[in-house]
């Protein structure tokens, strides 16, 4: 990095050149930064419902992906403070009332589920990658360069198991199976792009598994998810499936007005850093 790119990021930073020699910018700082404002960013998504669109399918032999085999629909509401997705489709159908009242009832059922967990203040796994919080803390990482997505700017940091890090749980040995890549936009300092890919067995998928997600804002909102792709290795009785994910989000109101806030197009995922196919 040159001299000038160097005082670029700094002064952008923040204002004190003396402020920025005691802490200069690294890839650690900028992800402990975005992590403490996810925590307001979820408080602002919680006063929101939207919608979520999934197609999942085969990749052919050619590791082209295949026509999707089923797609589901959702309702995803913030439940006990955490995102919940409610089914309310199955393969452009909706639900019959037999199958609605059920995903009522296991909903209400996760609710309590949750509230349990909040007062014993256990915390899970996520189903998909693991908690930033642990990446932050178990991993070592680099800021690798600035790039730019949707017109805005933002920070690259590669986020890679630390050589001496100790799993002292089962939680924190799933963690070290993952390599994850942050785009942090620089004027909010979120996460507008998160990459993915496991990189040793230990977890639900194969190792060569890989995931993007991209967020965007729009009018003032919070950042929300706007596409996740993953390309999935999992194992089965006949042997490893190659499965794609394609995950698209809409109609994102919150649960006092009647105005949903309208998205441009999604926002081009920037340039991942590695190998990633999916679009």
């Amino acid at each position: 990095m040159s001299c000038r790119a160097a005082l670029t990021i700094g002064l952008a930073f923040g204002a004190s050149g003396f402020a920025q020699a005691e802490a200069p910018l690294t890839g650690e700082r900028i992800l402990r930064q975005a992590l403490g404002n996810e925590s307001r960013q979820n408080a602002l998504r919680e006063q929101y419902l939207y919608h979520e669109h999934v197609e999942s399918g085969l990749f052919n032999g050619d590791g082209s992906p295949g026509k999707p085999k089923s797609t589901w629909d959702y309702e995803i509401v913030y439940l006990e403070g955490a995102p919940y997705r409610k089914l309310t489709g199955f393969n452009g159908k909706p639900l019959n009332p037999k199958q609605a009242a059920y995903e009522e009832e296991k909903m209400q059922k996760t609710a309590a589920e949750r509230r349990a967990d909040q007062a014993q203040q256990k915390r899970k796994i996520v189903a998909i990658g693991v908690h930033m919080a642990d990446v932050v803390r178990l991993m070592d990482h680099t800021l690798l360069r600035e790039d730019e997505i949707g017109g805005r700017k933002v920070w690259v940091v590669d986020s890679k198991p630390a050589r001496d890090a100790v799993a002292a749980s089962a939680d924190d040995a799933k963690v070290l199976c993952y390599h994850y890549t942050y785009w942090i936009d620089q004027e909010d300092r979120v996460v507008a792009q998160v990459e993915y890919e496991v990189i040793r067995a230990g977890v639900d998928s194969e190792p060569g598994t890989r995931s993007r997600t991209v967020l965007a804002k729009e009018n003032g909102s919070p950042w929300f998810r706007r596409s996740m792709n993953g390309d999935f290795l999992l194992k089965g009785p006949h042997g490893t499936n190659h499965v794609f994910e394609r995950h698209r989000y809409s109609g994102f109101r919150k649960f006092d007005a009647q105005s949903d806030i309208q998205f441009a197009a999604p926002p081009a995922p920037a340039q991942p850093a590695g190998p990633f196919e999916l679009q």
